[in-house]
């Protein structure tokens, strides 16, 4: 199926980024492409790669300055004159700097030079693009026949991590592509409503020319390696190909992505998450754009339909055909990052405390509470484990007491370990209301801005970016409305939230086993011992086999236990889920140990090729005991289970 079967335009097509785009374009049906460089021959490799793939494709070559104006409109006009119009255009064209050195000291010439391409002449393009575009008609793709989403055209314009971030003495190329993401925002705010879609991918190291001529530099003043060691090694090991930057901007010209505007889309291996975890929390823009995707409203199960109002689920999935294997794939899927803080600190606060206001709820507690929390207004959090409480909720000494006008309870206690509990604006709080044990506890939602509550950083083994937080409570007052469900009734809430959590915490040590084992094979591969591939020791083929003997079986038992989530009654998946999340947390002890003995010294470093499986090895025992430890669980999986066989 072909998804660009318009008028394409690429700028810096002679090689790297742009050439990897011209041929991708291509390959997704693009047969009318004007192709603009400053080198003739490297517009003449791509022109043969284009006709190798599709020699009935019209392919126009033009050699342009970016940085000159004139050449710029000339290259819209010329494109316009030769094929109709124009509907995608990606401009790549940039430099970068010829020397490094601290910003105080960098040369006018020189930030001039790189501003002029890489800002200026970025500048040019769009301007003149928007301009051709807005003359247009709107256009329904083939691959996607809806009048609805019909565009006149999409920029996208490749900007870089140091857009958003910025890495040591290359000031001029640093300020560029700032400008880049600034110029592209600006343009997408000014022109949505032409219909005209405009973003930017922001890679990070990318194996193209320009990184070698970077590198060459960086040996020749004596500072290889700044830009690595300050964004981080990528989890994935490896620098970014060519061609895997042009799909994400070919995807982002099609109809496909025709609800993704204004946007920054990182492409950069994610070593944010590595920073995220070291700084301690995800930031604010990238808690946004996680927002604006529709992953946090996707992390609430189950889904509250009613309150999704102009929310876009992630993929374009209608609401009401997310089911639990939607839900159990997006756990999976934030989990392969392998950086369990991140995943819990920018969605953690909406699975375990968005899934009781789904269920629990009445409607004016849905629309002030639960509505603002899958849109990003709010950000939720759970408090129910205590200093001396953790599994035994029946145990809870935390107490919520009844004012004596009855409009609000008093709540005094400790809670610790608190997810999100940092940055939350609001909490469900587990507190006794009534008599020992389990049928007097009752939830509160609580507004964590209340006077009398203290928040305290908890520095744990790992998950540092999750926001994990001790919280007192001196004569808090709540509201009494603000109760959550029936008095004394609030065991059951807690427990259903449990029970999804352990599925949760099973789907997500799954993932983090496979991140592990992906890692050390690639390494295994590749690490020569001995005069020979570390793989081809037996010893080491014996341990991957073990790892997958222990990983596949888990999974079955995972995918049926989803299935069965919305079609067995609580009493019975209960144990079900628990001994899910009991089995896979202990296969990822298991695999966490052996993953590390696979890198050897690699795997002790929270940089390079073993980083994720060095962070996993901290990250794992918060696996084993939230949710509840395997002791307790264990016995209660039993119990259960014999319950069941009599029923």
């Amino acid at each position: 199926m072909t998804t660009l079967n318009g008028i394409g335009l690429i700028t810096g097509a002679g090689s790297g980024i742009g050439q990897a785009t011209a041929v991708a374009f291509v390959r997704e049906g693009c047969q009318r492409l004007t192709i603009a460089d400053m080198s003739a021959s490297g517009l003449q490799k791509t022109t043969q790669l284009i006709k190798s793939l599709d020699a009935k494709t019209q392919v126009l070559e033009l050699l342009v300055d970016v940085s000159n104006q004139d050449a710029v409109n000339n290259m819209v006009k010329k494109t316009v004159e030769t094929f109709g119009q124009i509907d995608y255009a990606v401009n790549v064209a940039g430099v970068t700097c010829r020397d490094r050195s601290l910003a105080s000291d960098y040369d006018i010439a020189e930030f001039d030079r790189v501003h002029s391409v890489n800002a200026r002449g970025l500048l040019f393009c769009t301007q003149a693009e928007v301009l051709a575009m807005r003359s247009q008609n709107p256009r329904v793709t083939s691959e996607i026949f809806d009048p609805r989403r019909g565009q006149r055209g999409s920029i996208v314009n490749i900007a870089s991590t140091c857009g958003i971030t910025a890495i040591p003495n290359i000031m001029p190329y640093v300020v560029s592509k700032h400008a880049v993401v600034g110029i592209t925002r600006s343009f997408a705010v000014d022109h949505g409503n032409d219909r005209i879609r405009i973003n930017a991918v922001c890679p990070g190291l990318v194996d193209t020319p320009m990184l070698v001529q970077r590198k060459e530099m960086e040996r020749k003043f004596g500072n290889e390696g700044d830009q690595q060691s300050t964004v981080g090694e990528p989890p994935l090991g490896r620098n970014a190909y060519p061609e895997e930057i042009a799909d994400t901007c070919t995807f982002l010209s099609s109809s496909k992505a025709s609800y993704i505007h204004g946007s920054m889309i990182m492409a950069d291996g994610a070593p944010n998450v590595a920073q995220w975890e070291k700084q301690g929390f995800v930031p604010e823009e990238n808690f946004k754009k996680h927002v604006s995707l529709g992953f946090l409203a996707a992390a609430v199960f189950p889904l509250p339909i009613d309150q999704l109002a102009g929310i876009k689920l992630p993929a374009g999935i209608n609401a009401s055909e997310w089911d639990e294997f939607h839900d159990s794939i997006l756990i999976d899927e934030m989990a392969r990052c392998g950086y369990l803080g991140t995943v819990w600190g920018i969605n953690g606060g909406a699975t375990v405390g968005g899934a009781p206001l789904s269920v629990y709820a009445n409607q004016s507690q849905k629309q002030k509470y639960l509505a603002p929390l899958l849109r990003g207004a709010q950000r939720h959090c759970l408090m129910i484990t205590e200093p001396d409480i953790g599994s035994d909720v029946g145990g809870m000494t935390t107490t919520a007491d009844k004012s004596k006008d009855g409009k609000h309870y008093v709540l005094n206690g400790q809670k610790k370990w608190v997810t999100q509990g940092r940055w939350a604006t609001h909490a469900l709080c587990a507190a006794r209301t009534g008599g020992p044990g389990p049928k007097g506890v009752s939830v509160f939602i609580v507004d964590l801005s209340t006077k009398g509550i203290t928040r305290t950083k908890m520095e744990n083994s790992g998950v540092s970016s999750s926001g994990s937080t001790f919280v007192d409570l001196d004569e808090v007052l709540v509201p009494a409305e603000n109760l959550l469900g029936v008095e004394n009734k609030g065991f059951e809430i807690i427990m259903s939230t449990f029970t999804h959590e352990r599925l949760w915490v099973g789907i997500t040590a799954l993932r983090l086993c496979r991140v592990a084992l992906e890692d050390s094979y690639k390494h295994a591969l590749k690490r020569e011992t001995f005069g020979k591939p570390l793989f081809e020791n037996q010893v080491i083929r014996q341990k991957f086999s073990k790892m997958a003997g222990l990983i596949e079986p888990t999974q079955f038992f995972m995918e049926s236990l989803v299935h069965r989530s919305v079609r067995t009654s609580p009493l019975e998946f209960s144990p079900l889920a628990a001994l899910l999340k009991v089995q896979a947390a202990h296969n990822l002890e298991k695999i966490s140990r052996e993953t590390q003995q696979v890198f050897g010294g690699l795997g002790y470093s929270r940089t390079g090729a073993g980083a994720r499986v060095e962070q996993i090895s901290r990250d794992v025992r918060v696996l084993v005991v939230s949710g509840g430890s395997e002791e307790i669980l264990q016995d209660m999986i039993a119990k259960s289970l014999k319950k069941l066989a009599k029923l």
